[in-house]
């Protein structure tokens, strides 16, 4: 979950922002090489986040969260190689358009047991 509050001067001038709820990788993974996925092409890329985005959303409150639906930690890494175990954190950050604002989370940890 990410708790945003606003100025309610950015819903008076229906001001948009891009809202960013990341999990990140191990900082020191046991296996020694990062989160990977395989692209569409087969391809093994890096991966080090799972990330979660919004963009163009309006103010309408000027208290009020956004919410990641992932059934578990494994639904939200399941897609990568070789993210079963470890310890994570989750950020978030908030842009808003056109402006000089932006907020960003503290980080949350947690640990995750074979």
């Amino acid at each position: 979950m990410l708790h945003i509050q606003a100025d309610s001067s950015l819903v008076t001038n229906k001001n948009l922002f891009d809202a960013v709820v990341q999990i990140v990788g191990p900082q020191q993974d046991l296996t020694q090489f990062p989160w990977w996925i395989i692209d569409s092409n087969g391809d093994v890329q890096p991966s080090p986040t799972r990330d979660s985005t919004w963009t163009n959303q309006s103010f309408q409150f000027t208290d009020f969260a956004f919410f990641v639906f992932w059934n578990s930690y494994f639904d939200a890494i399941a897609h990568v190689g070789n993210a079963k175990q470890g310890v994570f954190f989750v950020q978030g950050t908030v842009n808003v358009q056109g402006s000089d604002l932006f907020a960003a989370s503290d980080r949350f940890w947690f640990k995750v047991r074979a």
